[in-house]
């Protein structure tokens, strides 16, 4: 997917402790989570996961997008614990 591949040059733009980092990892992230589920790759999934996790770390409480990138981190949780039933992906999505 060429969006995939757009959005990994454009977190690269933005280094680690960029103040803006946050939103290119969302954004590889949605498209991760797209094409898992277009094509059913976990490892999409799980690299989507990653990224959802890492943008929260950026979004502190009061950031304007902190609720977006819980609700996504959630929703990725719970769909991989509907592939997998591990109980720790529904702990954390609740």
């Amino acid at each position: 997917m060429e969006a995939i591949d757009l959005d990994r040059a454009a977190l690269a733009l933005y280094p680690p402790g960029h103040s803006n980092r946050s939103s290119p990892l969302n954004n590889l992230a949605n498209h991760l989570y797209a094409r898992f589920d277009q094509m059913g790759v976990l490892s999409d999934l799980d690299e989507a996961i990653h990224l959802d996790r890492a943008a929260l770390a950026l979004r502190p409480p009061g950031h304007s997008c902190r609720s977006q990138s819980i609700q996504t981190l959630a929703f990725s949780l719970l769909t991989r614990f509907k592939q997998h039933a591990q109980p720790s992906d529904l702990n954390e999505a609740f």
